[in-house]
C-alpha cells in the first residue's frame, strides 16, 4: 500500500487520513518498515493525451479498443508484478515524468518497427 501526504514541522499529514488510520489499524502489533522518500512528479497531462492520441490511433489500425493496448504496453514493457503470487498490472499514473517518458519510448519503439503509425 502506498500513502503520500507531507511532511510539516516533524509531522506526517497524511494526504487521505482515513486511508492512512485503517493501514495503521490493519497492521496493529505488527512490524512494520517506514521509509520516507520525495514524492517524484508523475506523468504529465501533455505526455499522457499523447499516449491516450496514440492508442486511438493504434486501436484504428489493429481493432484491439485503447484500453485493451494500454493493458498490453505495460504487460510488454514491464508494468507487471507478482504481490503474493498473484500479478498485479502497475498503473502508469505511478510514473514520473522521466520513467513514463521511458515508456513512451518503448511503446513507440515497438509499434513503429512493426510497422504501425503513430500520430
Amino acid at each position: 500500500m502506498r500513502i503520500t501526504g507531507t511532511s510539516k514541522n516533524g509531522k506526517f499529514i497524511p494526504d487521505n487520513p482515513k486511508l492512512f488510520a485503517q493501514a495503521f489499524y490493519s497492521l496493529d502489533e505488527k512490524r512494520i518498515v517506514f521509509e520516507p522518500k520525495e514524492i517524484e512528479d508523475t506523468r504529465n497531462l501533455d505526455q499522457n493525451n499523447k499516449y491516450w492520441s496514440w492508442m486511438e490511433a493504434l486501436s484504428e489500425q489493429t481493432g484491439y479498443t485503447p484500453q485493451e493496448l494500454h493493458k498490453q504496453n505495460k504487460e510488454m514493457f514491464n508494468l507487471v508484478v507478482f504481490v503474493d503470487g498473484r500479478e498485479k498490472v502497475l498503473s502508469t499514473s505511478v510514473l514520473s515524468v522521466k520513467e513514463f517518458s521511458v515508456f513512451m519510448d518503448n511503446v513507440a519503439r515497438f509499434y513503429s518497427s512493426n510497422g504501425f503509425y503513430l500520430e
